[in-house]
């Protein structure tokens, strides 16, 4: 009884190992990368997002010091819209994106800078200096 028993309980995990490393092997991915610079140098932590259109799922990183990005584990056969945004930046779109089963599409972006940059005015103020002498009705 303990050799049967023995016996079921390995042909039962190696059963579920088999299955499990099939199943695995059969999940349906594709990627994007890519680098995104400017006229000059790469831009480290620009937004990089891409929309699968008719699901609505989302895919988000932000680029590495030297530019570069990877959106892993997507879903082929699928239309994206692939959006580039930084801080000072015009941000850019690509629409149309179509992955194939195990695609690695590569897209590559040069940002320009924005016109209307936004600007950080401080504001310094005093507060008046108040004199309790003047708060003080004067008797004649």
């Amino acid at each position: 009884m303990c050799q049967k028993s023995l016996f079921t309980r390995l042909f039962a995990a190696a059963f579920v190992f088999f299955t499990y490393q099939t199943l695995n092997a059969q999940v349906a991915k594709a990627s994007i990368r890519g680098q995104i610079k400017d006229a000059e140098e790469n831009l480290s932590g620009a937004s990089v997002v891409a929309m699968n259109l008719s699901t609505g799922k989302s895919y988000a990183v932000l680029t590495n010091k030297n530019g570069q990005y990877a959106l892993e584990n997507m879903m082929p056969n699928g239309t994206y819209k692939l959006s580039i945004t930084f801080v000072g930046y015009n941000s850019e779109e690509k629409t149309g994106v179509n992955l194939s089963l195990d695609e690695s599409a590569v897209f590559n972006f040069t940002l320009k800078a924005a016109s209307n940059v936004w600007q950080i005015v401080n504001v310094l103020s005093k507060n008046p200096s108040v004199k309790t002498d003047d708060l003080v009705a004067k008797r004649r």
